[in-house]
């Protein structure tokens, strides 16, 4: 029997499931769903003005081997330690190998076929709605026009996804980063040497090693859409890098 699920934990540690003969069958994603907040104007229209992604429950569909009831009876409460101890862990599809839905278990009851072999649909609750990449990627530019694709189809917000970090290296004055495809920009209204470095993480704006100079900017997020989006950078006064990294995230 192939496992088509592998297990991660909350570290992103790959858990050998194989090991404790567990083999995962299928995962069932259902379709995402939002809390929608409404106004009405003048008119009596109707108008959205906040939209939230919600939890989605999954189910995952395991089954365990074992060469007597002895063994079952054991496989049975290291599957209950390994995965109902109240802790995240991260589930993958090895079809979608690289992407991973971050869950919590629900109740659940093992449903016993035979002395050797018993099956487990494991309601997995995820709270963020969504899957994302394993891996964070990192991307530098050095030109002042350039193109970060987000290879998800989740807006990257920095508010949301602190996984994300936006850093600057290189000489400026009133530095403003743009994406021209969402509109946003961030200035900083300062000056930077050649050997110094801003950081954007979250609403965290440092300079070098942690300076907080929130107030000394314009106090804006740059999000990243779907596919490609357009960066400018202007102020910078010479040679300069920008460096992107976050993970990517999918419906």
């Amino acid at each position: 029997m192939i496992s088509r699920l592998n297990l991660y934990d909350s570290n992103l540690n790959k858990i050998n499931i194989e090991a404790l003969g567990l083999y995962g069958l299928k995962l069932d994603i259902p379709s995402p769903s939002y809390s929608v907040t409404t106004e009405k104007v003048d008119g009596g229209a109707t108008i959205v003005i906040d939209k939230q992604l919600n939890p989605r429950i999954l189910t995952a569909d395991f089954a365990t081997r074992s060469i007597d009831y002895v063994e079952l009876v054991n496989q049975k409460h290291k599957l209950y330690g390994l995965l109902g101890n109240n802790n995240e862990f991260y589930i993958e599809q090895t079809h979608r190998p690289g992407i991973v839905w971050k869950c919590y278990l629900d109740e659940w009851n093992p449903t016993k076929l035979s002395n050797k072999v018993t099956t487990f649909s494991i309601p997995l609750t995820c709270y963020k709605g969504y899957s994302e990449s394993i891996n964070k990627i990192k991307k530098t530019f050095t030109s002042s026009k350039f193109i970060f694709k987000n290879e998800g189809n989740v807006t990257i917000d920095p508010r949301i996804h602190n996984d994300t970090v936006i850093k600057f290296k290189g000489a400026s004055t009133d530095l403003e980063i743009k994406n021209n495809t969402t509109n946003e920009s961030w200035k900083y209204y300062g000056t930077t040497g050649n050997l110094d470095w801003i950081t954007l993480e979250s609403v965290n704006f440092t300079l070098n090693y942690g300076v907080n100079i929130f107030k000394n900017t314009n106090k804006k997020i740059i999000t990243f859409t779907q596919d490609n989006n357009e960066i400018e950078i202007s102020g910078a006064t010479g040679s300069f890098e920008l460096e992107i990294s976050t993970r990517f995230y999918f419906l």
